[in-house]
């Protein structure tokens, strides 16, 4: 079962934090992922999930390793350029499986998503004890007790710096982006009406999940365009198709990584101890065995 809603693509809307809390608009120096050996062409044996389900604090099931073949980042980068021109399903879904196993092979998929996960325990830690103790505890966790009864706007960016601050590396700048995701739909769902911040305090499972998500999804979307995205500017004609071809990559993200936190009881759930990690593990694990075709 997923938790995700159908995906409507990008907007034109305002933004919703103001400018001066957003990341710069400034090219990051380009980095240049590392050429690793390719790998055989199968693809890995399916294993069997192991689960982790005590009464008390329920967990979702663990998704099989990531050990399968790794591969090379010249055939993700021309297998991203395939799916740029043809915006094909499949071709994303080949795109997406030759990006899985370079990352893998490179570090910097699921198992070296290092800001991303802390971004999203930061995130979710946040969002339980607003659920479960109320917003100015929550504030007050994350050393925001003096922005209280300020603006909305400037109390989101000011929740927006303390999960995610500004960073460097395209890893920090996509994790930034996640939360700033996740907060803008906690928006459009709790506060888009003008209602107060305290309605954040109405929050259950599947607003945190859907969240999460939320997070999940912009991480792996940022990540991939960051890594590849140059391949549009090359395909794309004009700025009104490349943003077509970035809809549609988002689109596939969302269709296919479709994670089940049904299981979780976020309300219990302690995210700086051993089942917090665990979760977070267990779902950068699925989400990126979804994207690949793995799952």
């Amino acid at each position: 079962m997923g938790t995700s809603s159908s995906y409507g693509g990008p907007s034109d809307r305002t933004p919703l934090l103001p400018a001066w809390a957003l990341p710069p608009v400034v090219a990051p120096p380009e980095e240049q992922p590392p050429e690793v050996p390719a790998g055989p062409e199968e693809t890995p044996a399916d294993a069997a999930p192991v689960t982790n389900d005590p009464v008390d604090n329920p967990q979702p099931a663990m998704a099989p390793p990531l050990t399968g073949p790794t591969g090379t980042w010249k055939s993700a980068r021309i297998g991203f350029g395939k799916a740029v021109a043809s915006r094909t399903p499949q071709s994303f879904r080949n795109a997406a499986r030759a990006y899985a196993r370079a990352s893998r092979g490179g570090g910097s998929g699921a198992t070296g998503a290092r800001s991303g996960k802390q971004a999203m325990a930061a995130l979710g830690g946040f969002l339980s004890a607003a659920a479960g103790q109320g917003l100015q505890r929550a504030l007050e966790g994350l050393g925001l007790g003096s922005v209280v009864g300020r603006d909305v706007s400037e109390v989101l960016a000011a929740i927006s710096n303390a999960l995610a601050p500004d960073g460097a590396t395209k890893e920090e700048a996509a994790a930034r982006d996640a939360v700033n995701e996740a907060i803008e739909t906690l928006y459009e769902r709790f506060l888009s009406e003008g209602r107060d911040l305290t309605a954040l305090e109405t929050m259950g499972p599947t607003d945190i999940a859907a969240a999460i998500a939320a997070c999940v999804e912009s991480y792996i979307y940022n990540r991939w365009l960051g890594d590849l995205g140059v391949r549009i500017e090359q395909k794309a004609v004009s700025a009104a198709q490349a943003v077509r071809i970035e809809r549609d990559v988002r689109a596939f993200i969302h269709e296919t990584v479709r994670l089940d936190m049904s299981r979780v009881d976020f309300m219990t759930l302690d995210w700086r101890g051993d089942a917090g990690r665990h979760f977070v593990e267990t779902i950068y694990r699925e989400a990126y065995a979804l994207f690949g075709g793995e799952a």
